[in-house]
């Protein structure tokens, strides 16, 4: 019984190393997969976050220029009616003397 019972114990022995490595292996592989995708994952949220950020910052920049847009539209309006205003209160001025000099005429 020398040699083949020592043989056959050497490969059961290198068997069993081989499903060991195997399964080691695997749960290490698996373990280094599973801290890639945790990495991945925060540094998607922190993307996410920054755009989300950028996004706010950048719509409120949006109304402030609609508002500062806004007042300036307001502002033109306004003052086109006030010459409206004055050059009409010119006319009727000027009206207002014609009038009075034809009165005086007659």
């Amino acid at each position: 019984m020398g040699e083949f019972p020592l043989a056959a114990l050497i490969g059961a022995l290198g068997v069993i190393a081989a499903v060991l490595g195997f399964v080691v292996g695997r749960k290490s592989g698996r373990q280094a997969e599973l801290v890639a995708q945790q990495r991945a994952k925060a540094t998607a949220e922190e993307t996410a976050t920054r755009i989300l950020e950028e996004a706010g910052r950048e719509a409120e920049n949006i109304r402030k220029g609609a508002v500062v847009t806004g007042r300036e539209e307001l502002l033109q309006l306004r003052e086109a009616q006030e010459q409206e205003v004055r050059q009409r209160r010119v006319e009727v001025e000027r009206e207002e003397k014609r009038i009075v000099e034809r009165e005086a005429q007659l």
